[in-house]
C-alpha cells in the first residue's frame, strides 16, 4: 500500500492502521508503536491495554448478556471507532466481538484487527472479512449494518435470524425469553450482567461519567508484539 509519508510501500494491514490514526488520537482505536518487515512476514508492536479482554471473553463471564446501559457505553465507543476509520479513508470490514478489547473495570474499548480491511471508496465490494459473496455491499452502510449485528450480540447472547429481522423491519420485534414470559403470565429470568461480582455499583461512577459525557479514560500500559505473514503490500 502506498501512503503518503512513506518512501516504500507498506503491507496493507499496517497502512490501514496508520491511516485510521492519521489525526488527533483517538483511544478507541489501538495504537501502532512500531513495525518491521522480514521478507517472509512483518512484525508489528501495538499498545497493550491494561487488565483487557475481548468482547466474547467478557459476555461469556457474565452469562452471554449485559444491560442496555452497559451496552450503550460500549457501543458509543465502538461506533466513534468505526466512524473516524470510515472519516480517515478505512474500512475495517471485520467489527465482530473478537475485534474489540474491552477493559472490565472501566469499560474502555479499543478496536483492534485491521486484517481483513481496505480502502473505504464508493464503490462496491465483493469480499466480507475471509469469505466472498454474490452481490456488492457498500463500505458505510456495511459498517452500521456490523455494528447492529454488535448490539443485537451484547443484548440477547445470539445474532439474529431471519425471522428476528423480518420482525425487526416490522417494529414488533420482542426476545424470546421475553415473548415465553408473556405466553405464559410469568416474569422470566433474562441472563443480565451481574454487577455484584466484583463490589456493589461496580460500573456506577463509569456510567455516571457516561452519562455527563466525559471522555473514557485511556491508559497505555506497555505493547504487544504481533507477528504476520507477509501479504501483499
Amino acid at each position: 500500500m502506498d501512503i503518503e509519508g512513506y518512501p516504500e510501500l507498506v503491507p496493507q494491514e499496517i497502512g490501514l492502521v496508520i491511516l485510521a490514526s492519521n489525526g488527533p488520537r483517538v483511544p478507541q482505536i489501538i495504537q501502532l508503536l512500531d513495525w518491521q518487515e522480514e521478507p517472509e512476514r512483518y512484525i508489528t508492536v501495538l499498545e497493550r491495554p491494561p487488565h483487557c479482554e475481548n468482547l466474547i471473553e467478557f459476555l461469556d463471564r457474565h452469562r452471554g448478556t449485559i444491560k442496555e446501559d452497559v451496552a450503550s457505553v460500549i457501543i458509543k465507543q465502538a461506533t466513534l471507532a468505526a466512524q473516524t476509520c470510515c472519516q480517515r479513508g478505512v474500512l475495517h470490514r471485520d467489527i465482530k466481538l473478537e475485534n474489540l478489547l474491552i477493559n472490565p473495570d472501566t469499560l474502555d474499548i479499543k478496536i483492534i484487527d485491521f486484517g481483513c480491511g481496505e480502502i473505504l471508496t464508493d464503490a462496491g465490494y465483493t469480499s466480507v472479512a475471509e469469505y466472498e459473496i454474490n452481490r456488492e455491499y457498500h463500505g458505510e452502510p456495511a459498517t452500521v449494518w456490523s455494528l447492529g449485528m454488535l448490539m443485537f450480540a451484547m443484548l440477547c447472547g445470539k445474532f439474529p435470524e431471519s425471522e428476528d429481522l423480518d420482525e425487526l423491519d416490522e417494529n414488533t420485534w420482542t426476545s424470546k425469553a421475553q415473548r415465553s414470559a408473556t405466553d405464559s403470565g410469568t416474569t422470566s429470568k433474562i441472563p443480565r450482567l451481574d454487577t455484584t461480582a466484583k463490589t456493589p455499583d461496580a460500573y456506577n461512577d463509569v456510567l455516571q461519567a457516561e452519562s455527563q459525557s466525559q471522555k473514557p479514560r485511556d491508559c497505555l500500559n506497555g505493547f504487544v508484539c504481533n507477528i504476520h505473514d507477509n501479504q501483499e503490500n
